[in-house]
Protein backbone atom coordinates (compact mmCIF):
# COMPACT_ATOMS: atom_id res chain seq x y z
CA UNK A 1 0.00 0.00 0.00
CA UNK A 2 2.79 2.42 0.94
CA UNK A 3 4.67 1.58 -2.27
CA UNK A 4 1.61 2.46 -4.39
CA UNK A 5 1.26 5.77 -2.55
CA UNK A 6 4.94 6.62 -3.09
CA UNK A 7 4.69 5.63 -6.75
CA UNK A 8 1.61 7.85 -7.20
CA UNK A 9 3.38 10.76 -5.51
CA UNK A 10 6.46 10.36 -7.72
CA UNK A 11 4.27 10.16 -10.82
CA UNK A 12 2.42 13.32 -9.82
CA UNK A 13 5.72 15.14 -9.20
CA UNK A 14 7.04 14.07 -12.61
CA UNK A 15 3.90 15.34 -14.33
CA UNK A 16 3.96 18.70 -12.55
CA UNK A 17 7.63 19.37 -13.26
CA UNK A 18 7.32 18.41 -16.92
CA UNK A 19 4.45 20.87 -17.70
CA UNK A 20 5.27 24.21 -19.29
CA UNK A 21 3.79 26.76 -21.66
CA UNK A 22 4.10 25.91 -25.35
CA UNK A 23 7.44 27.22 -26.53
CA UNK A 24 9.12 27.27 -29.87
CA UNK A 25 11.96 24.83 -30.43
CA UNK A 26 14.53 27.54 -29.61
CA UNK A 27 12.99 28.14 -26.17
CA UNK A 28 11.11 31.31 -27.09
CA UNK A 29 7.48 31.73 -26.09
CA UNK A 30 4.66 32.43 -28.52
CA UNK A 31 2.23 35.34 -28.38
CA UNK A 32 -0.94 34.83 -26.36
CA UNK A 33 -4.43 35.68 -27.66
CA UNK A 34 -7.46 35.93 -25.39
CA UNK A 35 -10.95 37.37 -25.76
CA UNK A 36 -12.69 39.74 -23.38
CA UNK A 37 -15.23 37.53 -21.61
CA UNK A 38 -17.40 39.77 -19.48
CA UNK A 39 -21.07 40.47 -20.06
CA UNK A 40 -21.94 41.86 -23.48
CA UNK A 41 -18.99 40.29 -25.32
CA UNK A 42 -18.77 37.19 -27.49
CA UNK A 43 -15.69 35.15 -26.55
CA UNK A 44 -16.40 31.56 -27.53
CA UNK A 45 -18.09 29.53 -30.26
CA UNK A 46 -21.83 30.17 -30.17
CA UNK A 47 -25.17 29.82 -31.95
CA UNK A 48 -26.60 33.27 -32.70
CA UNK A 49 -29.51 34.84 -34.55
CA UNK A 50 -29.59 36.00 -38.15
CA UNK A 51 -28.38 39.61 -38.54
CA UNK A 52 -27.31 39.62 -34.88
CA UNK A 53 -24.95 42.32 -33.62
CA UNK A 54 -22.05 41.01 -31.53
CA UNK A 55 -18.99 42.58 -29.97
CA UNK A 56 -15.67 40.72 -29.87
CA UNK A 57 -12.58 42.14 -28.19
CA UNK A 58 -9.29 40.32 -28.82
CA UNK A 59 -6.28 40.94 -26.59
CA UNK A 60 -2.84 39.83 -27.79
CA UNK A 61 0.25 39.83 -25.58
CA UNK A 62 3.68 39.33 -27.02
CA UNK A 63 5.80 36.35 -26.15
CA UNK A 64 9.54 36.47 -26.60
CA UNK A 65 9.35 38.50 -29.82
CA UNK A 66 7.51 41.80 -30.34
CA UNK A 67 4.17 41.84 -32.13
CA UNK A 68 4.22 43.56 -35.52
CA UNK A 69 0.95 42.98 -37.37
CA UNK A 70 -2.66 42.17 -36.52
CA UNK A 71 -4.79 40.26 -39.06
CA UNK A 72 -8.48 39.35 -39.08
CA UNK A 73 -10.07 36.84 -41.44
CA UNK A 74 -13.59 35.50 -41.78
CA UNK A 75 -14.73 32.32 -43.49
CA UNK A 76 -18.37 31.62 -44.35
CA UNK A 77 -19.69 28.05 -44.48
CA UNK A 78 -16.20 26.57 -44.74
CA UNK A 79 -15.21 28.63 -47.81
CA UNK A 80 -11.67 30.07 -48.01
CA UNK A 81 -10.99 32.87 -45.54
CA UNK A 82 -11.32 36.50 -46.55
CA UNK A 83 -9.11 39.16 -44.96
CA UNK A 84 -11.18 41.89 -43.34
CA UNK A 85 -8.78 43.93 -41.18
CA UNK A 86 -5.06 44.46 -40.63
CA UNK A 87 -3.19 46.87 -38.41
CA UNK A 88 0.40 47.56 -37.42
CA UNK A 89 1.03 46.86 -33.76
CA UNK A 90 3.06 49.28 -31.67
CA UNK A 91 1.81 48.49 -28.14
CA UNK A 92 1.87 45.49 -25.85
CA UNK A 93 -0.66 44.17 -25.10
CA UNK A 94 -2.61 44.94 -28.25
CA UNK A 95 -6.42 45.13 -28.17
CA UNK A 96 -8.78 44.97 -31.16
CA UNK A 97 -12.47 45.72 -30.76
CA UNK A 98 -14.75 44.33 -33.50
CA UNK A 99 -18.48 44.77 -33.97
CA UNK A 100 -19.74 41.79 -35.96
CA UNK A 101 -23.13 41.79 -37.66
CA UNK A 102 -23.90 38.23 -38.65
CA UNK A 103 -25.32 37.37 -42.03
CA UNK A 104 -29.03 37.18 -42.71
CA UNK A 105 -28.78 33.57 -43.89
CA UNK A 106 -28.27 30.40 -41.84
CA UNK A 107 -24.75 28.97 -41.83
CA UNK A 108 -21.39 29.31 -40.11
CA UNK A 109 -19.02 32.21 -39.73
CA UNK A 110 -15.48 31.54 -38.53
CA UNK A 111 -13.75 34.71 -37.31
CA UNK A 112 -9.97 34.24 -36.99
CA UNK A 113 -7.94 36.81 -35.07
CA UNK A 114 -4.17 36.64 -35.47
CA UNK A 115 -0.89 38.38 -34.81
CA UNK A 116 2.45 38.16 -36.55
CA UNK A 117 5.65 38.56 -34.57
CA UNK A 118 8.85 40.25 -35.70
CA UNK A 119 10.45 36.92 -36.57
CA UNK A 120 7.47 35.89 -38.73
CA UNK A 121 5.83 33.53 -36.23
CA UNK A 122 2.02 33.63 -36.27
CA UNK A 123 -0.47 33.05 -33.49
CA UNK A 124 -4.20 32.90 -34.14
CA UNK A 125 -7.45 32.07 -32.42
CA UNK A 126 -10.91 31.60 -33.90
CA UNK A 127 -14.52 31.98 -32.87
CA UNK A 128 -17.10 30.05 -34.90
CA UNK A 129 -20.63 31.41 -34.99
CA UNK A 130 -23.57 29.32 -36.19
CA UNK A 131 -26.29 31.62 -37.51
CA UNK A 132 -29.90 30.46 -37.48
Amino acid sequence: MVQKWIFALLLLFALITSCEKDNAVDGSSAADITFRNDSGYTFTNDTVGLSDTLRIVMIAAEGTDPLELFVLHVSYDGDPAIGTDTADINVNPYMFDKQVITRSVPGTEKWTFGVIEGDGDRTQRSITLVTQ
